[in-house]
């Protein structure tokens, strides 16, 4: 009943932002001007000093990859399903730095081969340090010179801590699974232009996970081993 790297449907359920730049005219409340993001992206407005960003993300698993590569269906009237909510908060420590904590708390909700299971956990906590390469908003209503054109440019890192349930704790199978039990550094980079009434973000990220020694996968012990899992790049562009 064990798989491993599940093939997911990602739908981002909803987000709930609480910051006081909200409070603010409508003139600001674009994304590069009252920050916002996922909880790996997570920014603030240049002039602001915190904020709290509550989000849900759902995720439906369809099979798995074998050892070969090849894609192996789930039996018939399976439904494995993982949803988490996600409490953010970053901080602003000087004009041009800002830092950000997540915390995702997990429900696994699944049928598999007639059997139901459902757990419940806290999941891979991540922390976050961002670098501002601008210094007034960029943020305009018309262009009306080149430099109008400057997106709003952030640097940072990230690095992922394993505080979730892993199968490399006390496990049986998959289902209690809440976190991936590697810790993983990633080098973000985050473009932002608004010209009013439009927003466009590009957001890079290339990450790495850190070699740990393993003596239990799913309960059981095995014989002692380094494990590096792979390399990991991601992509967003939204208009």
């Amino acid at each position: 009943m064990m798989y491993k790297n599940p093939v997911c449907i990602r739908q981002a359920a909803g987000a709930i932002v609480v910051a006081s730049c909200c409070l603010l005219s409508q003139a600001v409340h674009a994304a590069s001007c009252c920050g916002g993001g996922s909880a790996s992206s997570l920014v603030l407005p240049k002039f602001s000093r915190a904020m709290i960003d509550v989000s849900v993300d759902f995720e439906q698993y369809d099979g798995f990859w074998n050892q070969d590569g090849k894609h192996v269906p789930d039996p018939p009237g399976s439904n494995l399903n993982q949803y988490r909510l996600n409490l953010s908060y970053a901080h602003r420590f000087a004009s041009r730095w800002q830092g950000s904590a997540s915390l995702p708390y997990v429900w696994n909700s699944n049928i598999y081969a007639g059997i139901e299971s459902n757990t419940r956990g806290v999941g891979d906590a991540s922390l976050s340090l961002w670098y501002e390469a601008f210094d007034a908003i960029k943020c305009v209503w018309k262009v009306r010179k080149p430099a109008d054109l400057m997106p709003a440019a952030y640097f940072g890192a990230t690095l992922t801590l394993p505080t979730g349930i892993s199968p490399y704790n006390d496990v049986e199978n998959s289902f209690d699974i809440t976190g991936r039990g590697f810790y993983r550094l990633d080098a973000n980079m985050l473009l932002d232009k608004t010209i009013y009434p439009w927003n466009a973000t590009l957001f890079l990220s290339y990450g790495t996970y850190l070699e740990r020694p393993v003596n239990r996968e799913y309960g059981s012990y095995v014989e002692p081993y380094h494990k590096k899992l792979g390399d990991r790049k991601l992509a967003t562009v939204s208009v």
